[in-house]
């Protein structure tokens, strides 16, 4: 992870995930901003410095080649409200039901 007092990115919370290629020396970085706001301008911003983040992860890692560095937005949390929001429908809890149960009432419990 890059995180040092020279390095800073504002508003970006850092992911623990990082994926990288087996045979070539690069690494996809996944970040998702604070609040979920301007995901494409941080990350279009972390690609536009990933020449001098490069170098400073260069500095602080032992490996005789220092990956290329690829930001993507973290879609995750944004998947997870979609699906949350569609298990809590009423379409799901309706399909759920079993034919012969009465429909839920706005009176009962």
């Amino acid at each position: 992870m890059l995180v040092s007092p020279t390095v800073r990115a504002p508003g970006v919370q850092p992911r623990t995930q990082a994926e990288h290629g087996a045979d070539t020396p690069s690494a996809r970085k996944i970040v998702q901003p604070l609040g979920g706001e301007n995901a494409g301008v941080i990350v279009d911003a972390l690609n536009r410095h990933r020449g001098f983040l490069r170098g400073e992860l260069g500095h602080s890692i032992e490996l005789k080649f220092t990956p290329e560095l690829r930001f993507v937005e973290d879609t995750s949390f944004a998947e997870a409200q979609r699906i949350e929001r569609i298990l809590h429908s009423e379409r799901v809890a309706r399909d759920l039901r079993s034919p012969d149960a009465p429909a839920k009432d706005d009176d009962g419990p």
